[in-house]
C-alpha cells in the first residue's frame, strides 16, 4: 500500500487509483491524531466477538473520552445499583477467585501511628475494653460477618497477579501500590463503589501523565459542566481533599501519618498488611454506639428537618430540607436520650480523632486476637456484621468483587466483552464509567 499521507491528499487532484476508506481514514489519522481513535473506529468498526469468548461484543479498546463524556450526553439509563443488583447479585466471580485471595504484597507497607501526649483525652477510648458489652457484641459481629462474607474483603491477591501477568513485575509491582494509594486517598467520605469509580480516574490520568489542576473547579462555583474537575460524574463531598492527596501520593510526599491515618491504614489492608485496622465511620460507631457513652455522639449531624407534627419539610422543588444538629448538646440539654440515638447511626462520631486513632486500633487488635484472626480481618468482618446497626450502604462483598461489578458495568454500557474492560482498567488506559456527580445529585452537600 503507497503512502497513506500522500494517497489521502491526492483526492484533491482526483487521483484515477482509487483509495479504500481504510486509507483515507489512515491519511486523517496521520495529519490529526488527536481525532484518531474515533476516525479509526469510523474506518474499522468495532469487532463484534473478535479474539473474544462472548459472541457480539466490542472487543477494540475503549477511548477514554466516550467514558469521560458518557455523563455529558445524558449518562447511562441504568445506576451501577441497579445494574449490579439486576446481574450480579449471586452470580461469582467472572475474574478471581476470591476463596483463595489474601494479601497482595509480602512486603506490604507499615504504618506509623501518631503517639499522643499525656495530656490528651483519650478517655472514652481507653474505657472500651473495660465495657463487657462492647467487647461481647463486637466480637458477635464480627463472627456474624465471618459467616456472611467468609471471603477477604482485602483480599487483593488475585488483581495483583493480573497486574504482574499485564505488565510485568517491576512495572506490575510500581503500578499497583500506585493504585491503591489512589484508592485510598480518593476514600474519605466515600461509599465503596464510588470510591473505586473515583480513583478510577485519578489512575488513569496518572498514568497517562495528565498534570492535575491547583484547585478544583464545581458547579458551585460556577463552572459549566465541560469545566469541571474532577470531570462530571466523578465528583464527591471531598473532592477538594481527593485532589490534594492524590497530589501528594503521586509527588512521592506521601499521606502524612497524624493528619491521615484512615486512608494509610486503608491503603496498607489493601497492599497486604493484616496488622493494622482501618478504623472508619462503621468502625467508629461500631464502638461508640456498643458503648452507650454519650462522648461518642457527634458534635455535628446533618439530619431531615421536620416541623413541629413530625413532618419532612421540603423545599420549592419538593425536596427534603436539611439541617444540622449537635447530638452531643441535645443530650446534655436533655432533648435527646441514647435510646434515641441509637436509632440514629449519623448521631454518632464517624472518625476518631488524631490523639485516640492508635488506642482504638489497640481496641480491635485485642479482640481479633481473643478471635484468633487478624486485626484487618476483625475489621472487615465487624463492618459487614454491624452494618445494620452502624448504616452500611456499601454492599457487603470483599473489594475486588464491587471492582469487577464496575467494571462490567462500563463494559456493559459501551457492549464491550469485559475482559477488555479489565485489562485496560489495569494498564490505566481509561477510567471506569461514571453513574451520577455526587455534587449535582446532592446540591453541592456531598462535595
Amino acid at each position: 500500500m503507497s503512502n497513506p499521507k500522500l494517497r489521502s491528499q491526492g483526492l484533491l487532484y482526483q487521483e484515477q487509483d482509487p483509495i479504500a476508506p481504510e486509507e483515507i481514514a489512515a491519511g486523517l489519522l496521520h495529519r490529526f491524531p488527536v481525532i484518531g481513535p474515533y476516525l479509526g473506529e469510523m474506518a474499522y468498526p468495532p469487532m463484534l466477538g473478535w479474539g473474544s469468548d462472548e459472541p457480539m461484543l466490542r472487543t477494540m479498546p475503549l477511548q477514554p473520552q466516550e467514558v469521560l463524556d458518557m455523563y455529558l450526553e445524558g449518562g447511562p439509563k441504568e445506576s451501577f445499583k441497579d445494574y449490579a443488583t439486576r446481574t450480579q447479585q449471586g452470580v461469582p466471580s467472572e475474574f478471581f477467585d476470591l476463596s483463595s485471595a489474601g494479601p497482595a504484597l509480602l512486603d506490604p507497607p507499615q504504618v506509623t501511628r501518631y503517639q499522643p501526649t499525656s495530656r490528651a483525652d483519650i478517655s472514652r477510648a481507653e474505657g472500651l475494653l473495660g465495657n463487657k458489652r462492647v467487647t461481647r457484641q463486637a466480637k458477635k459481629f464480627a463472627e456474624k460477618g465471618m459467616e456472611a462474607m467468609p471471603e477477604r474483603w482485602y483480599g487483593t491477591s488475585p488483581l495483583y497477579s493480573m497486574y504482574v501477568e499485564e505488565l510485568g513485575p517491576e512495572k506490575g509491582r510500581e503500578k499497583f501500590i500506585r493504585d491503591i494509594n489512589i484508592v485510598a486517598s480518593t476514600s474519605p467520605r466515600s461509599k465503596v463503589p464510588q470510591n473505586i469509580k473515583t480513583a478510577s480516574f485519578y489512575q488513569y490520568l496518572a498514568e497517562q501523565g495528565i498534570p492535575l489542576p491547583k484547585e478544583t473547579r464545581s458547579a458551585v462555583a460556577g463552572y459549566a459542566p465541560e469545566d469541571r474537575f474532577p470531570n462530571v460524574g466523578y465528583g464527591s463531598i471531598a473532592q477538594r481533599n481527593h485532589l490534594i492527596n492524590v497530589k501528594k501520593i503521586l509527588s512521592g510526599e506521601g499521606l502524612d501519618p497524624q493528619k491521615n491515618p484512615k486512608p494509610l491504614s486503608f491503603s496498607a489492608n489493601l497492599l497486604g498488611n493484616e496488622d493494622v485496622i482501618t478504623a472508619d465511620t462503621h468502625y467508629m460507631r461500631m464502638l461508640g454506639m456498643l458503648s452507650q457513652d454519650p462522648k461518642f455522639l457527634a458534635t455535628q449531624a446533618e439530619v431531615t428537618k421536620r416541623d413541629s407534627e413530625g413532618n419532612t419539610v421540603l423545599d420549592k422543588k419538593g425536596d427534603p430540607v436539611l439541617e444540622d444538629i449537635n447530638p452531643r448538646a441535645m443530650y446534655d440539654a436533655g432533648e435527646l436520650t441514647i435510646k434515641q440515638a441509637l436509632k440514629n447511626p449519623t448521631y454518632w462520631e464517624s472518625a476518631p480523632s488524631t490523639t485516640e486513632y492508635k488506642k482504638l486500633e489497640e481496641v480491635g487488635k485485642k479482640l481479633a486476637k481473643q478471635l484468633g484472626v487478624s486485626p484487618a480481618r476483625f475489621q472487615e468482618a465487624a463492618w459487614v456484621g454491624a452494618g445494620e446497626l452502624t448504616g452500611l450502604q456499601s454492599p457487603p462483598e470483599p473489594f475486588l468483587r464491587t471492582l469487577e461489578n464496575r467494571i462490567k458495568y462500563t463494559a456493559d454500557i459501551f457492549g464491550m466483552d469485559p475482559k477488555v474492560v479489565l485489562k485496560q482498567y489495569i494498564r490505566g488506559d481509561i477510567p471506569l464509567a461514571q453513574t451520577q456527580d455526587m455534587e449535582q445529585q446532592y446540591g453541592g452537600l456531598l462535595s
